[in-house]
């Protein structure tokens, strides 16, 4: 199980990788609740910038449940990349998009209230370097959704190289 959720060596195939994304999906949903409940809520909509204020403890806690939740997510989406023997790297790409977009998306609206008069006096006095990023990653986003549609396509609905390929043996021939 470890291994599994963990490493990033070998193949799946898609029977195993849709039981462990639905378990891990079940897993992060249970563990981001109950840490709600213990820790209570650290979003408040009485207050804007609760959204992204780090003071609460809620907000580590759903940051690491988020990091285990990415690597496993991470491992399984390698090793299903594997059996169709391509490699890790095409997820990672994704990530990284994804991430980056986000990064930008935030970097700019911190401290907004997003109503739009606020947007637009934002946009109007921004500084150059914040309006490039969140430009930036707005004209990247519909490239990465069709990346992301690619490898769903991938990982969801096509087959696993039959026989061994470089990352292993076929692992429905070893059943």
């Amino acid at each position: 199980m470890r291994d599994l959720l963990f490493g990033l060596e070998g193949r799946i195939p898609r029977k195993t990788y849709w039981l462990a994304f639905l378990a891990l999906l079940a897993a992060f949903l249970l563990l981001q609740q109950l840490a709600t409940l213990v820790l209570g809520r650290s979003i408040s909509p009485d207050d804007p910038n609760s959204l992204i204020a780090w003071d609460h403890p809620r907000k580590w806690a759903g940051l690491f449940i988020s990091s285990l939740f990415l690597w496993s997510t991470f491992a399984i989406n390698t090793k299903r990349l594997h059996d169709r023997n391509k490699s890790g790297w095409w997820i990672g790409v994704n990530y990284a998009a994804v991430l980056c977009a986000v990064a930008a998306f935030v970097f700019f609206a911190a401290g907004l209230d997003f109503s739009a008069t606020d947007l637009a006096n934002e946009i109007a006095g921004a500084d150059r370097f914040r309006l490039y990023a969140f430009w930036g990653a707005m004209a990247l986003s519909p490239f990465v959704l069709i990346y992301s549609i690619y490898l769903i396509v991938h990982l969801w609905f096509l087959k696993g190289t039959e026989g061994p390929n470089k990352y292993g043996n076929d692992p429905l021939a070893e059943h």
